[in-house]
């Protein structure tokens, strides 16, 4: 039990390393926890590079929105500029807030 307790600490601090190479049990149970071990840091590389490009792709999306957004903007208020009739001038508005809240 003190060995495992050993192993575990080792672990928590991240300086896990296999000590006994025989065929006893505890030396396979080692075995099995560096693997665990291998593979929890694997996986936790792989969450942490899917996060990256999450946060790559919601950069670029916001990026590629906001260009047409603003053209949409300045050309409805050039358009509210114009002479326009009535009913024209209420749907520049319309679209002008739209924009705005996109």
């Amino acid at each position: 039990m003190e060995e495992i307790e050993r192993m575990l600490d080792a672990a928590m601090t991240g300086s896990f390393s296999e000590t006994n190479f025989d065929e006893s049990r505890l030396s396979a149970l080692e075995t099995k926890f560096a693997h665990y071990l291998s593979a929890a840091e694997a996986s936790s590389r792989n969450v942490a590079q899917e996060k990256d490009k999450i946060k790559s792709l919601i950069a670029d999306i916001s990026h590629q929105t906001k260009t047409p957004i603003a053209n949409l903007l300045l050309y409805s208020e050039l358009l509210m500029e114009e002479t326009l009739p009535a009913s024209a001038k209420a749907n520049v508005e319309a679209l002008y807030k739209q924009s705005e809240k996109l």
